[in-house]
């Protein structure tokens, strides 16, 4: 009898646990869905701001390290927080991260204007605001449009997308 007790006992602690992920699982992935409409809001105001960014006046100024691996040429940056990647040639992008951490409903995505006045953005993972883009190629990267060419995250490795009003994907 004891033992029948004791079964009984375990199957319900196994029932509970099982719905209990169940609920954790649902209540997750509501939780961490992005709105459209609130990353949409975040990339208008991000873009205003941006726009306003004179690159002579940031006090966060990034370059990009490089390393040669098998003769080819390994570069990297990591931004943390609102940055300016300057480039010998004079050419300069202004990058800002979100964090989905921060706001499930935004995601990740960061922005980034070049001295032209083009507008980009990249859905890789932002980890408390910090990104690392990297790059292996035999070209070195000297301006902004060979970084938009080759530089993915570390995270996901996807690649930056020209940002056409807006509109960012999920």
């Amino acid at each position: 009898m004891k033992t029948h007790g004791l079964a009984l006992r375990l199957l319900l602690f196994l029932l509970f646990l099982a719905l209990f992920s169940q609920v954790s699982t649902a209540q997750g992935f509501s939780r961490f869905k992005v709105l459209p409409s609130v990353r949409k809001d975040y990339v208008r105001q991000t873009r205003k701001a941006i726009r306003r960014i004179n690159p002579d006046t940031v006090s966060t100024v990034l370059t990009l390290d490089a390393q040669v691996k098998d003769s080819l040429i390994y570069q990297f940056t990591e931004v943390l927080g609102p940055s300016l990647i300057q480039f010998e040639t004079g050419d300069w992008i202004y990058v800002i991260s979100h964090s989905r951490h921060k706001d499930h409903r935004i995601g990740d995505v960061t922005i980034a204007r070049d001295q032209d006045g083009r507008f980009y953005y990249h859905c890789g993972h932002v980890c408390g605001g910090e990104v690392r883009f990297e790059a292996t190629s035999e070209e070195l990267c000297i301006t902004s449009e060979v970084f938009f060419r080759n530089f993915k995250d570390e995270a996901d490795e996807l690649s930056w997308q020209p940002l056409k009003g807006n509109l960012v994907p999920d």
